[in-house]
C-alpha cells in the first residue's frame, strides 16, 4: 500500500475476535473469515498475532493456518465469504509475504503459484492481505496488497486490515450432528435401490441442503425410504443423524425417524 514513515509501538492488549460465520467447505478444505475487535490497537491484529490465532483455531481435529490461495477460483471463494459486508477499503490477512511467497504452508516459504495483486501492488515487500471492501487505489474487492510502514501492523486509512482468513487442511474427524426439519422432496433412482436423497431447509457442511441415505441392504433402504416418505406426505418433522460424510454435495444420513409435527 501507500508508503508511510509512521512508527507504531506494539503494546500488549487483549485479543478479541469473532468468526463472521461457521467455516465453509471448498474442495477438500474449510475456510472462514475472522474479524478482530479493535484491529489497530496494539498487537490485536498484527500479521504475527493473526498467524498465531489461526494456528490455534481447531476444526474437526485440524488446526488452522492463515489462508494460502492457489487459484482464481479459490480466491473468488474466499472473497465470497465477505462480499458486500464492508464499505470502504478493508483488508484481511493472507498467509503470504511478498516476494518470498506463502509463509504458512510449511517450514520454508512456498512460491506464489497464483498472484491476485491489484493496482500497483506489490510495492513494499510486505505481508499480503486481501481487499474485502470497496475498490480503492486501483485495488478491487478480492484483490491483494502488500502492507507498508511497520510491516505486519495494520494502520487505519493506510493498510486497514480488520481480520484474517483461516484455512483448515488435513484429515478431518467426523462430527455427527442430529438434524430435524420438514422434508421438501424425496428422490430415488430406479437404478439405485440401495440409496435415495431427501432435502430439508437446513444446510450441511457438504455445501447443500440435500441428504443421502445409503445401505448395502435393499430392505433397510426401503424401510428408511418409507419413514422419510411418511414425514414428507404428512408434513411431519423428520429427525436424523448427519454423519458428516459427503457423497459429492450430499451429506450421508443415518438413524431417520419421524417426529410428529404439531401445528401452533
Amino acid at each position: 500500500m501507500k508508503s508511510i514513515n509512521t512508527s507504531v509501538a506494539l503494546i500488549s492488549a487483549v485479543f478479541s475476535c469473532a468468526a463472521l460465520a461457521s467455516p465453509v467447505k471448498y474442495n477438500d478444505n474449510f475456510y472462514e473469515f475472522v474479524e478482530v475487535t479493535e484491529p489497530y490497537l496494539g498487537n490485536n491484529n498484527t500479521w504475527q498475532t493473526a498467524e498465531q490465532e489461526a494456528n490455534q483455531r481447531v476444526l474437526k481435529g485440524v488446526n488452522g493456518r492463515l489462508a494460502i490461495v492457489d487459484s482464481q477460483a479459490e480466491n473468488d471463494f474466499l472473497y465470497s465469504l465477505v462480499t458486500g459486508k464492508y464499505t470502504g477499503f478493508k483488508g484481511a490477512w493472507l498467509g503470504g509475504y511478498s516476494p518470498e511467497g506463502w509463509l504458512t504452508g510449511g517450514t520454508s516459504p512456498l512460491p506464489f503459484n497464483y498472484l491476485g495483486f491489484g493496482g500497483s501492488e506489490p510495492n513494499n515487500s510486505g505481508y499480503v492481505y486481501m481487499n474485502i471492501g470497496q475498490s480503492s487505489w486501483g485495488i478491487a474487492g478480492g484483490q491483494w496488497a502488500d502492507d507498508s510502514g511497520v510491516q505486519g501492523v495494520p494502520v487505519d486509512n493506510v493498510d486497514p486490515v480488520i481480520g484474517y482468513f483461516v484455512e483448515y487442511e488435513g484429515e478431518f474427524l467426523p462430527t455427527p450432528t442430529v438434524r430435524a426439519g420438514l422434508v421438501s422432496y424425496v428422490y430415488q433412482l430406479d437404478t439405485l435401490p440401495t440409496e435415495f436423497d431427501f432435502s430439508i431447509a437446513e444446510s450441511n457442511e457438504c455445501g447443500s441442503s440435500i441428504y443421502r441415505v445409503k445401505s448395502s441392504d435393499v430392505n433397510i433402504t426401503n424401510r428408511k425410504f418409507a419413514i422419510v416418505m411418511q414425514a414428507f406426505e404428512h408434513g411431519d418433522i423428520l429427525e436424523f443423524t448427519d454423519t458428516d460424510e459427503c457423497d459429492h454435495n450430499r451429506a450421508i444420513v443415518s438413524n431417520v425417524k419421524v417426529v410428529k409435527f404439531t401445528a401452533q
